[in-house]
């Protein structure tokens, strides 16, 4: 693995996720998104159309600070984010440890603790198209934990994830 310095969200970070594979794309690929079809993935890496920023996708990058200071609290694990790369393979961490053990996917999900998301995490799981999109994170950081980190604004629910080579 190799960090790419870069700021996410500048045009340089976005011109480095139209390159790469990303985690969030694998369950694109694998057609298991909810949002988004292999064929809108495609157009998009290859400029064809631009990426819409939804109110959703906007609440979590606005609420992403303070879901990791929150989590932080929580934990007591510092965690940097951080833009990493493995061959062909990209990912734009939420977070991740100084001795890169462990890393931290964050969901703001706009309905808080009554959105599914929530209450699926409280029941101990995590939703297949996340289950893909962290087995991506760990495969290219080569964590052995990753911390799914549910917050609604003043508090968050943790979901641990060990990697899965059933995925």
């Amino acid at each position: 693995m190799r960090i790419a310095r870069m700021l996410q969200g500048s045009p340089e970070w976005h011109e480095h996720r139209r390159r790469y594979r990303n985690a969030p794309e694998t369950p694109v690929v694998l057609g298991q998104s909810p949002w988004q079809t292999p064929y809108q993935l495609w157009q998009l890496k290859l400029g064809l159309t631009e990426q819409e920023v939804t109110p959703a996708m906007r609440r979590g990058s606005e609420l992403e600070p303070l879901a990791r200071a929150a989590y932080e609290l929580q934990t007591g694990r510092v965690m940097q984010p951080l833009v990493v790369v493995d061959g062909e393979y990209g990912s734009s961490l939420d977070g991740i440890t100084l001795a890169g053990d462990r890393l931290l996917e964050i969901k703001c999900p706009v309905k808080g603790r009554d959105s599914t998301l929530w209450k699926t995490v409280e029941a101990g799981r995590l939703p297949k198209h996340y289950e893909y999109q962290v087995a991506h994170q760990l495969m290219v950081t080569r964590a052995g934990l990753a911390d799914v980190y549910i917050f609604d604004g003043t508090e968050g629910i943790l979901l641990e994830v060990k990697p899965d080579a059933s995925i």
